[in-house]
């Protein structure tokens, strides 16, 4: 279990070892940008600030290596590593 902290709200949530950030933050009914939930279309990409995310065998379609190199991560397929902080919205912040 890790902790993910969300920027620029400073909000707090626990994910299960067994879960994607995105569905640990709709267990909390968290308003978190998402659409498909399968990795294809991006509206949840955001920037990992610290920590360490997976995507296990998930099929990544919106995010290319360029980008995860970068720092982006796709809430509704990463699983943390470690305890995480993350941008919403990073085009904007």
């Amino acid at each position: 279990m890790y902790t993910v902290m969300f920027l620029p709200d400073d909000i707090t949530l626990t994910v299960n070892d067994d879960e994607t950030i995105l569905d640990a933050g709709l267990r909390e009914r968290l308003d978190l940008p998402y659409n498909c939930q399968m990795a294809s279309c991006g509206t949840c990409k955001s920037l990992l600030v610290e920590g360490r995310v997976t995507y296990g065998d998930t099929e990544l379609y919106a995010i290319d290596n360029e980008e995860i190199k970068d720092g982006y991560v796709l809430l509704c397929a990463a699983k943390p590593l470690s305890d995480c902080v993350i941008q919403l919205y990073p085009d904007i912040a």
